[in-house]
């Protein structure tokens, strides 16, 4: 696709996503900062360390609430 698309459209429009996807092809498996979703680039490999499943895939949260009525005052 990268070939057959005319020099303007490559560079004005699909620049970023051919770079996303090269830098996804490029990647081995020992790489740090790895991309694992094409849809959601901002996932990361969380390490579980339970038998039946080692690692997840996502983001960790936290949330701070008050105590008494359950406000939340930091993400």
């Amino acid at each position: 696709m990268q070939r057959k698309l005319p020099q303007y459209l490559l560079f004005e429009i699909y620049q970023k996503h051919f770079l996303f996807y090269q830098r996804v092809l490029a990647q081995k498996p020992k790489d740090k900062n790895k991309i694992y979703s094409l849809h959601e680039p901002d996932v990361y490999v969380i390490a579980k360390g339970k038998d039946h499943k080692q690692y997840e895939y996502g983001n960790k949260v936290s949330i701070v609430s008050t105590k008494d009525t359950n406000i939340i005052v930091g993400v």
